[in-house]
């Protein structure tokens, strides 16, 4: 689970952590963010570089739980089908 801030001060923390992930499993990457209280540019860019080296691979990043403030930005930016929160599976390289 993330908490708290992902601004420009907290975003070299999280993505230090996504590095430490697997590029790809027969499961989607969950992030839970219920806990995530603000989320700015520099979040949504740790967000979506993980996005995209997983899904280079063919895996997924799936967003679980989103908190008010990341729900918001990813549909301002129209990014909710990219994390699977819109009803449907996110987009792998596998072609499905």
């Amino acid at each position: 689970m993330v908490t708290g801030e992902i601004d420009a001060w907290t975003c070299r923390t999280l993505a230090e952590a996504f590095a430490e992930l697997p590029d790809t499993d027969d499961r989607p990457i969950e992030l839970d963010l219920a806990g995530v209280s603000f989320i700015d540019s520099s979040g949504l860019h740790v967000l979506l570089e993980l996005a995209e080296r997983v899904t280079a691979t063919g895996g997924s990043v799936v967003i679980r739980n989103p908190a008010r403030a990341v729900q918001r930005l990813l549909a301002i930016t129209r990014l909710e089908a990219m994390f699977g929160l819109n009803g449907t599976d996110p987009p792998t390289d596998r072609g499905e």
